[in-house]
């Protein structure tokens, strides 16, 4: 475990190097223009790569997610992933009161998330890490209302965006919402709140978050 501890400080300590070497990401990056989302605390490195840091509720680093302009991901190897997200809250509304904080899966996704509503959104990276960030930022916030915004993985056998995002919000009482795409919809393979902004627009995501933040307050009331 302690070998474990000291190669995951190694790792960061690249990471964090890495991103002190790195220039602003360019706003008109192929990945970001295809996605349709802007630069939030992004970097780009030398190769024309997207860097997405992932940090603790502390503020620091602790992972490094690459996106290549095709779209490629990965992580600065030996980093520590669990529990990290990227935060999308250029207003800094983050923990204050009665703000709810939404939890999603990738930057792109959280992004489009952002846009539509103007609330603190973070990045979870993917469905395995939602309940983790969750549970950390319910640590940190224990009275900030909380969304879960759901992948609809519906073409698996298992539905792992909805299972993972319901496991997420129970262990933090906090609500899921998922794209309401129509069965056409699903049929082009469209899954989150991305693909939901590209056939929806922003408006569509802002009234569904409105409406789950409105069913929540009479379940609040009725309790």
């Amino acid at each position: 475990e302690r070998q474990r501890s000291e190669r995951q400080t190694q790792a960061g300590q690249h990471a964090q190097a890495k991103l002190d070497a790195s220039q602003p990401a360019d706003p008109n990056h192929p990945y970001l223009t295809r996605k349709a989302v802007p630069d939030y605390d992004l970097r780009q490195d030398t190769a024309g790569n997207l860097l997405v840091p992932g940090y603790d509720t502390a503020g620091h680093l602790q992972t490094l997610q690459t996106i290549s302009p095709e779209g490629t991901k990965r992580f600065e190897p030996g980093t520590r992933k669990r529990a990290a997200f990227h935060p999308i809250d250029p207003e800094r509304k983050l923990g204050t009161p009665d703000t709810p904080i939404l939890i999603a899966e990738g930057y792109a996704t959280a992004a489009s998330i952002h846009l539509a509503t103007g609330l603190p959104v973070v990045a979870a990276f993917d469905a395995g890490n939602l309940e983790p960030v969750a549970l950390a930022l319910r640590e940190k916030y224990p009275h900030a209302p909380m969304l879960i915004m759901a992948d609809n993985d519906h073409a698996l056998e298992r539905n792992v965006g909805l299972e993972k995002a319901e496991r997420a919000a129970k262990a933090v009482g906090g609500r899921i919402i998922a794209p309401d795409f129509t069965s056409e919809e699903k049929a082009l393979g469209l899954t989150d709140f991305n693909d939901f902004q590209t056939v929806r627009g922003q408006v569509e995501i802002k009234l569904q978050v409105e409406r789950r933040r409105e069913r929540s307050r009479r379940e609040i009331v009725r309790e």
